[in-house]
């Protein structure tokens, strides 16, 4: 259970004092600032990701589905390279 599930819970019941509600208050806000933090990493993540990606694929522009690099061609026109 949440923490702010169980405060709220709490206070229905009538449980909080005002010390208590405003800690709870606080809490909540904390949860929420700690959602929106983990979101933004998870989203700075999936930006880096695909930021490699397209640079991978620049990186290896060269390929042909065969070799990772095509050093060059034989004197009847076959590719050869590094696999």
């Amino acid at each position: 259970m949440h923490i702010s599930m169980a405060i709220k819970e709490l206070d229905e019941l009538g449980h909080l004092t005002k010390k208590r509600e405003s800690e709870a208050k606080e809490d909540r806000r904390v949860e929420k600032r700690k959602a929106r933090e983990q979101n933004l990493r998870k989203k700075e993540r999936k930006l880096l990701k695909r930021e490699r990606q397209r640079q991978y694929k620049d990186e290896y522009d060269y390929d042909d589905e065969t070799f990772a690099f095509i050093a060059g061609y034989t004197s009847n026109g076959f590719p050869y390279g590094y696999l």
